[in-house]
């Protein structure tokens, strides 16, 4: 099916689109919510105008599965949080049909509050699309799904801003015998348990030879690769000694926004 439909028709049938969209993952997780809408794209409607009956964006509660679907058996919502809208473009679903004066486009509905939800933990069961007041009057909406497949519009959009995460140095010496830790999630917890690294931050990266010959200057000894690794001047392979002393810097990238078609 490609199209979304929503609201009440003139015969007083009730409509309702749900959808969901796969969130593993997302980077928008955990992060503090700038701005989310929901942008499907409406095309028909039962009225032309920017107030003409809203339709509600609204965060579902439960488990569904497409195959499992019917009007006695829908998945629950809440309307915490919920995105509505008045306006309607495109073209009066009449014979013959009649064109608004502002054309088929995406329609937005703001719903960061769901998205904070979802951000914060709550499971991701989608969004269901229908009228604000399925008791109220004529109040309808066409919008393209995910299988439209013409020229012109798309399936709905899920747009998510978000705060950037903070830059954060991990700086971390290791003594010998001590394995390092494979990730950044490890680095970052251990600063989250209120360790803090006592020694001087590394300034720059010495080469193999720069830091041999500091190694020789003050008289201690470095780790180097097989491959790096020479006898320095003076010196012969007996008193060469190799002691395990590195220092780790970890630098998370910042991600901004987040576009998502369904």
């Amino acid at each position: 099916m490609d199209a979304l439909v929503a609201g009440k028709t003139s015969d007083g049938a009730v409509w309702r689109s749900y959808l969901r969209y796969n969130l593993i993952g997302a980077p928008f997780y955990g992060r503090e919510i700038l701005n989310a809408d929901l942008r499907p794209w409406n095309y028909i409607t039962h009225a032309c105008g920017a107030e003409v009956g809203d339709i509600a964006v609204r965060r579902i509660t439960s488990d569904w599965t497409m195959s499992n679907l019917r009007w006695n058996n829908q998945p629950s919502v809440t309307t915490s949080g919920q995105g509505t809208k008045g306006s309607g473009v495109g073209r009066v679903n009449t014979n013959p049909p009649r064109y608004c004066s502002d054309p088929a486009q995406e329609v937005y509905y703001t719903i960061e509050d769901i998205v904070r939800a979802w951000s914060n933990g709550e499971p991701n069961y989608g969004l269901q699309i229908g009228a604000l007041n399925e008791g109220g009057p004529l109040n309808y909406r066409e919008y393209l799904s995910a299988e439209w497949a013409g020229t012109g519009g798309r399936g709905p959009v899920l747009f998510v801003e978000y705060e950037e995460p903070e830059y954060l140095n991990v700086v971390r010496d290791f003594p010998a015998g001590q394995q390092m830790p494979d990730s950044y999630a490890e680095d970052k917890a251990w600063v989250d348990a209120g360790n803090v690294y006592d020694g001087t931050p590394p300034g720059h990266v010495l080469s193999p030879e720069q830091a041999a010959q500091n190694a020789i200057a003050n008289k201690t000894s470095v780790k180097s690769n097989l491959l790096d690794a020479y006898i320095p001047e003076g010196r012969c392979l007996s008193n060469w000694v190799t002691q395990v002393r590195l220092q780790r810097s970890v630098l998370i990238a910042p991600f901004r926004s987040w576009l998502l078609a369904g």
